[in-house]
C-alpha cells in the first residue's frame, strides 16, 4: 500500500502504467508467498520436535507453549523465530519509511 501511495503521489501521470494488474499480482504474490515460506519453515521446525509432555499450561496454544512440551533442544527454533520477527518487522517498517520519505521529499 505504501508503494501504491508513492506511485500515486510521485508519478501520478504514470500511475496506470506502473500499477498495472500485472504489478498488483506481483506485489500480492510476493507478500503472500514470502509469508507462506517464512511460516512454513517455522511450522516445519516446530513439527520436527519430539513431545514428552502433554499439558499446555497457557489458555492458548502458541509456538512457545509447544516448545515447552518438547524434550529436544529448541535453540534453532528460538533463533529462527527471532530472525523471522526481525526480518518481517524491518522489511515492513523499512519499506513504509522509505516510501513516505520519498513522498515527503517530493512534496517539500
Amino acid at each position: 500500500m505504501a508503494f501504491d501511495r508513492y506511485v500515486a503521489i510521485c508519478n501520478p501521470l504514470r500511475y496506470a502504467a506502473i500499477m498495472s494488474p500485472r504489478m498488483v499480482v506481483k506485489l500480492t504474490l510476493f507478500a503472500w508467498g514470502s509469508a507462506f515460506v517464512l511460516v512454513g519453515v517455522l511450522l516445519g521446525l516446530t513439527i520436527r520436535l519430539n513431545r514428552c509432555r502433554t499439558l499446555i499450561r497457557n489458555p492458548f496454544c502458541d509456538n512457545a507453549s509447544l516448545f515447552k512440551l518438547s524434550c529436544d533442544s529448541v535453540v534453532i527454533n528460538n533463533i529462527y523465530g527471532l530472525a523471522f520477527t526481525a526480518v518481517l518487522f524491518c522489511s515492513s517498517i523499512g519499506s513504509i519509511v522509505l516510501t513516505y520519505t520519498k513522498i515527503t521529499i517530493v512534496c517539500v
